[in-house]
């Protein structure tokens, strides 16, 4: 799965190049990992296998972080700006509503780093275009 999911990240910088189109790819945060609180596993549900069982935060926590890093390999590789927000945001509800969501604090840490990243290009391409 790691090896599909990478040609599809390879796939979509191939299009953004012949596109010209500038790239950042994000890594996907999580409230998962091996430490999780009990609390927290409760509100957690992405894990529920078919029959019922449920896969533990660590392994989810471990297939995600491999996820992240194919990513980052893959952006490193490629010379493609990465934000890795699994790396700077609260494992917890300081973040997360349940395993995977963001909660509105969630949403407002993720859009300060990304505007971050994306203004400072934004603002230099507005100010070449607007010198005569």
């Amino acid at each position: 799965m790691l090896n599909e999911y990478e040609a599809q990240l390879r796939k979509i910088i191939e299009l953004s190049r012949g596109d010209r189109k500038r790239l950042i790819f994000l890594t996907q945060p999580s409230m998962w990992s091996p430490d999780i609180t009990p609390e927290n596993e409760a509100l957690c549900w992405s894990g529920v296998l078919p029959e019922g069982t449920y896969r533990s935060s660590a392994a989810m926590a471990r297939a995600m972080d491999a996820y992240n890093q194919r990513m980052k390999d893959v952006c490193g590789n490629e010379n493609i700006e990465l934000i890795d927000l699994a790396a700077r945001l609260a494992k917890s509800t300081a973040t997360f509503y349940d395993d995977c969501h963001f909660n509105d604090a969630g949403s407002a840490r993720v859009a300060e780093l990304t505007s971050k990243a994306i203004l400072p290009a934004m603002v230099a391409r507005r100010s070449r275009a607007e010198i005569p």
